[in-house]
C-alpha cells in the first residue's frame, strides 16, 4: 500500500480517529491485515516524537490520545500509516515504534506508550 494509495485521502489535523476511520474504509475489501491502534499515556496524555505538528526546537509532543494503522499485506512485514507522522508513508513498523515514542528514561512514566 504505496503513499498513492492514500495520499489524496483527506486529512485533517488533529483528528487522528477520522483519518484512520477512512484509511480503514478505503482498504476494507482488500487482502490486509489491519489494526487502528490506540496509544494513550498511563494518566492520560501520551509522550511522541517524529510528528508533523512538533517544533524543530522541541521534537517532543503530547497526544491525549492518538490512533494510527497498522496493517500487512499476505504475511509481509508489518507497517504503520500515522497521517500525523513525520517518517515515510507507510513506515515498517519495527521505524515508526523505534522512532515515534521516546526513550523511557526521557519520559515520566505516566506519558510512556499504552497501546
Amino acid at each position: 500500500m504505496s503513499d498513492q494509495h492514500w495520499s489524496n485521502e483527506p486529512n485533517w489535523p488533529y483528528y487522528c480517529e477520522e483519518n484512520v476511520w477512512r484509511l480503514c474504509g478505503r482498504i476494507e475489501n482488500r487482502a490486509l491485515d489491519a489494526w487502528a491502534i490506540i496509544v494513550t499515556g498511563k494518566a492520560g496524555p501520551v509522550a511522541y516524537l517524529k510528528q508533523r505538528l512538533a517544533h524543530v526546537d522541541d521534537p517532543l509532543i503530547f497526544w491525549d490520545y492518538h490512533v494510527f494503522l497498522l496493517f500487512r499485506e499476505a504475511k509481509s512485514t508489518w507497517q504503520v500509516l500515522d497521517r500525523e507522522s513525520q517518517l515515510q508513508q507507510p513506515c515498517p513498523a519495527t521505524t515508526y515504534f523505534a522512532e515515534s515514542f521516546p526513550d523511557r528514561n526521557f519520559v515520566t512514566p505516566a506519558t510512556r506508550p499504552i497501546f
